[in-house]
């Protein structure tokens, strides 16, 4: 009654007396002022969480979004597509790495599947060793195989190997692809800086003196300071040839075998030299740029002769150049033997002048 009459509210009242019946207190004033606080602080969150409860019963829940489901990437390779440099469909690309060339967007977005862009597992793949499915691969070691790379990259699923977030293992590197163009040349190179090498030790053979005088003029045989020069040129290829290396070119048309920028960029990286907006004269390496173009994978070496010659002379320390003869151009061998013809200094500086030097040398006995 004494509670009551001094906290008329019901509710405080029965508060007080469960609090009073459970501590066995006579009184609100046997609390102590702790308990007092506790017991306030009680009361207003059970008035807050009432309120709470009211408001939300008057407002509406929102309506549920609808959203669209995401449509998956399609990861089907198309089999119309070939790619411009190797002339070869999708499921050439399934050992090989699609990134680091020019049209490697191009290609991730054809062939999927083989660039490993979305995972799915073949449904006609078997390996050659066991000529298992993928389904087969599924519990297995498939990095252990010796086929590790054909398989993973036709069954990403079952190897645990898919790309994105979906890869738990890493996968192996695969070897970036090189152009067939490059390739030969790269091949050529050792025999062809030998027949440079072969034409210096001929000079002073009287076999050679037709050649000689075509060449350079009358001069180039009778004069022994024109022969010094000309054995200076032809070892300077040579030294340069130890330090080319060749990228694929994009500025190719269909007569192009290859083709150098001594004035380009200097020390280029391998991002430099895939980019077909740069032009590169030297690596990083210290090395002389030669770009090749597809028509080199194709002709024969004694064609690929003269013209490697040409671009490598360009590179010091010959650094010949494409001299023009009273505004007309000394391309090829008729240009070449008119320039020698009249002019033999001009002759010396021209590169197709030593490039058919160095060819028809290797004729000489």
């Amino acid at each position: 009654a004494e509670a009551g009459a001094k906290y008329p509210s019901s509710r405080v009242t029965s508060l007080l007396q469960l609090e009073k019946t459970a501590m066995g207190l006579r009184s609100y004033g046997d609390l102590s002022w702790g308990r007092r606080r506790r017991a306030r602080r009680r009361r207003r969150t059970r008035r807050r969480r009432t309120r709470r409860r009211r408001t939300r019963r008057r407002q509406a829940p929102p309506a549920p979004v609808q959203r669209a489901a995401p449509t998956p990437p399609p990861c089907d390779d198309n089999n119309d597509y070939r790619d411009p440099m190797f002339k070869d469909n999708c499921k050439g690309w399934e050992r090989f790495s699609c990134e680091g060339h020019p049209f490697s967007e191009k290609l991730k977005q054809a062939c999927p599947r083989s660039c490993r862009v979305c995972c799915k597992d073949s449904e006609t793949y078997k390996d050659p060793d066991f000529g298992e499915p993928c389904q087969y691969w599924r519990l297995r070691r498939c990095r252990s195989q010796r086929f590790a790379g054909e398989l993973i990259a036709a069954c990403p699923v079952a190897c645990n190997a898919c790309g994105g977030a979906l890869m738990t293992v890493s996968a192996p590197v695969l070897p970036r692809r090189t152009s067939p163009a490059v390739a030969k040349v790269s091949t050529m190179l050792p025999t062809i800086r030998a027949a440079v090498l072969m034409a210096v030790s001929k000079l002073n053979l009287e076999s050679a003196r037709p050649i000689l005088e075509k060449w350079f003029g009358a001069s180039a045989w009778t004069d022994p300071n024109s022969k010094g020069q000309l054995r200076g040129l032809l070892n300077g290829v040579a030294a340069a040839m130890e330090r080319v290396t060749f990228a694929v070119g994009l500025l190719c048309s269909e007569s192009t075998l290859l083709y150098a920028t001594p004035l380009g960029r200097e020390n280029c990286g391998q991002a430099d030299l895939q980019n077909g907006d740069v032009l590169c004269a030297t690596s990083d390496k210290n090395e002389y740029v030669v770009y090749t173009c597809e028509p080199a994978a194709s002709v024969e070496a004694s064609a690929l002769l003269p013209v490697l010659v040409h671009e490598v002379s360009k590179f010091p320390p010959a650094s010949t150049s494409d001299v023009d003869l009273n505004g007309a151009s000394t391309r090829g061998r008729d240009g070449a033997a008119a320039l020698a013809l009249q002019n033999p200094a001009l002759a010396v500086k021209n590169g197709d002048n030593l490039a058919f030097l160095v060819q028809d040398m290797t004729t000489v006995a």
